[in-house]
């Protein structure tokens, strides 16, 4: 799921009793044209991948050795399930979960991911249940890390792997809300852990302090940084806010590889 919005913060128990109505009514209603203007999820020989510019795991290998027959995966955010089926293909066990029914419906079916239509801030699934917990602009975009992260590091065994690709720091301080695309001037302050709203859908983002202390707090050994860029074949498929001039020049997402402290 992509989304990046600078709107001020959501304050008060109304924010905590309405986003997730607030995320799922939008990606309900946003799901078709988002798949049609995304053929690259069509291209099952692209993923899995990372970022927005689909880096193929066979190259970036932010899972390595831990994607292997057998394992127990959960994909927060899974969307229509491109990814999702990717780590199928290479042998995992896949529940793919996403707040929205009619992303859950376009989901391409494979015979070893179960689709989830649920929260990722209380995964229907026992501690100790996962491999490995992935989220690539999904849950992660929308909603606050502070209430995931620690419900990821629950259903992932000890000593899993999470990977976690956002949006940096950068792009987000480089965001010209009118023109709703990245800029070459720093245009907002350093992002703290907020919710914010943009009269649609809510995005949530976090400095690196603040995710090094979030990822910390919940149990997480942090083994890499990633700033993602796009490789030379990357293509623009749609109007993203970021450009693929602006990416090949600054990091727009990065990922976070953790593993849960045995």
């Amino acid at each position: 799921m992509a989304g990046l919005f600078f709107y001020p913060k959501m304050k008060g128990m109304q924010m905590e009793f309405d986003y997730l109505t607030t995320i799922k009514e939008y990606w309900n209603g946003a799901s078709d044209y988002y798949g049609e203007t995304h053929p690259e999820h069509h291209d099952a020989s692209r993923h899995p991948s990372w970022g927005l510019w689909h880096i193929p795991e066979s190259e970036i290998r932010l899972l390595g050795a831990a994607i292997r027959p057998g394992v127990n995966l959960l994909e927060i955010g899974c969307g229509n399930g491109h990814d999702a089926v990717g780590f199928a293909r290479l042998g995992a066990n896949v529940m793919a979960l996403d707040l929205s029914e009619r992303q859950i419906a376009r989901g391409i079916p494979h015979p070893s991911v179960n689709y989830v239509c649920s929260k990722a801030e209380s995964v229907p699934a026992d501690d100790g249940t996962f491999d490995i917990v992935t989220c690539d602009h999904g849950s992660l975009d929308h909603s606050p890390a502070r209430l995931i992260l620690p419900e990821v590091s629950r259903v992932l065994k000890p000593g899993g792997v999470g990977v976690f690709c956002v949006y940096s720091p950068l792009a987000m301080m480089c965001f010209d809300i009118e023109s709703k695309k990245l800029g070459n001037r720093l245009l907002s302050p350093l992002p703290r852990a907020e919710l914010h709203y943009n009269g649609e859908v809510t995005s949530s983002y976090m400095s690196h302090g603040d995710w090094i202390r979030e990822l910390i707090d919940s149990g997480f050994v942090i083994e890499r940084l990633e700033e993602l860029r796009p490789c030379t074949a990357s293509t623009e498929y749609f109007g993203e806010l970021v450009d693929l001039e602006w990416a090949r020049k600054w990091p727009c997402d990065m990922a976070w590889v953790v593993r849960k402290r045995d």
